[in-house]
């Protein structure tokens, strides 16, 4: 996959800023009515007003796990159509 472009980059910058701040708004404007989350327990479909009622939780969460900071490292993207882009995040937890 090629490294990623400055549209794609600078999405993911300011996702990780609003991770760390919880930045709702942010969130808000982030994802669709509804999107697809996938995760070790497999994909579901999750409504943007119900995911952003659990961000603080997540928040909450990560800190108590001991999650101080998360760095992006690497991305790289493979256009899959004119709308529609797909990206290898290569995140470091701290």
């Amino acid at each position: 996959m090629p490294e990623a472009s400055k549209a794609i980059k600078e999405f993911f910058d300011a996702y990780a800023k609003a991770t760390g701040s919880l930045d709702l708004a942010f969130f808000g404007t982030a994802y669709g009515d509804t999107f697809m989350f996938a995760g070790p327990g497999g994909v579901q479909a999750v409504k943007r007003d119900d995911f952003l009622k659990v961000v603080p939780k997540r928040g909450a969460f990560f800190k108590a796990a001991g999650l101080v900071a998360s760095e992006v490292r690497r991305l790289e993207e493979m256009r899959l159509d004119e709308k529609h882009t797909m990206v290898l995040a290569h995140i470091i937890h701290e």
